[in-house]
């Protein structure tokens, strides 16, 4: 219900995110987003899994900053008596630190994100977490480039990680 209504008072819609991680560039200054990942069949220590797709929702706070809220539900996993799961859940502050060619100037853009990771529905992923990533975003003829690269504390509480994608 709550998807038809948001697709009836949408102004307008526009996809382009052929990429698993993110990009140097923002939500409009008082503006919602709204972005629906892909449906995941994953196989992964010897099990399947079925993950819906992921929700974001961005918030445009100022010129260069938003606000993001983002999560994955798994429906499905391989001889679990549990199956729903909320995971990969996260408040973010991104922010564009360099305009560049995602925002209609020369050169490549840059921006930072910064996030709090919600514990997880998922045993042994019930922990809070922090990530910091530096974003690249560049076009190389036809095609763009988003590169990032951070560090994190994730949920499952083991030491810090080195993050990219």
């Amino acid at each position: 219900m709550i998807f038809a209504a948001t697709c009836l008072i949408a102004s307008y819609s526009f996809a382009y995110r052929p990429f698993v991680s993110t990009d140097a560039s923002v939500a409009k200054e008082n503006k919602f987003e709204l972005e629906l990942g892909a449906f995941k069949l994953t196989h992964q220590d010897g099990e399947n899994r079925l993950v819906v797709p992921s929700t974001r929702v961005n918030y445009g706070v100022t010129k260069n900053w938003e606000f993001d809220g983002e999560f994955e539900t798994q429906i499905y996993r391989e001889g679990d008596e549990r199956n729903l799961e909320i995971r990969n859940s996260a408040v973010d502050l991104l922010g564009v630190v360099r305009d560049g060619i995602l925002q209609g100037k020369n050169g490549p853009s840059l921006g930072v994100e910064f996030s709090a990771l919600i514990p997880s529905t998922v045993k042994g992923e019930r922990n809070a977490g922090i990530s910091g990533v530096g974003i690249v975003s560049y076009k190389f003829y036809n095609l763009v480039y988003h590169v990032n690269a951070g560090i994190e504390l994730d949920n499952s509480g083991i030491g810090p990680n080195a993050i990219w994608g």
